[in-house]
């Protein structure tokens, strides 16, 4: 074997190293969120209207755990129903990056949504 098909061979194994990684993280953070997810589905089928305040600030917590940007407006959900609106957003694009790259058509078809005014920008 020569020395550039050992280093191409070499920086495959990386790559493919890093790629689980991430797939390992974003899973990790999807079950993470599927917790989340129940405790707040049981705060919705106990009545409860609003998330508590310490809710508000484990969800916010998250932010910085993720690996994309979202609206630091989304960050802080009120209403049970909001919790679980940005729960469910936060874990599909979770889901997305796990499965790999966004087909491009895809990506502009996400762009012409119209952002849901429930949550402001």
């Amino acid at each position: 074997m020569s020395i550039a098909a050992a280093h191409d061979e070499i920086c495959t194994a990386a790559l493919q190293g890093r790629n689980a990684m991430r797939r390992l993280r974003v899973s990790a953070l999807i079950q993470h969120l599927d917790m989340l997810l129940d405790e707040v589905e049981r705060l919705n089928l106990a009545s409860r209207k609003s998330v508590p305040a310490t809710w508000r600030k484990r969800i916010a917590e998250m932010g910085p755990l993720l690996p994309f940007d979202l609206e630091p407006g989304w960050l802080r959900p009120r209403s049970t129903l909001q919790a679980i609106d940005v729960l469910f957003e936060i874990q599909s694009r979770l889901m997305r990056l796990r499965s790999g790259p966004l087909a491009p058509d895809l990506i502009e078809s996400d762009a012409a949504l119209e952002p849901d005014p429930a949550y402001p920008a």
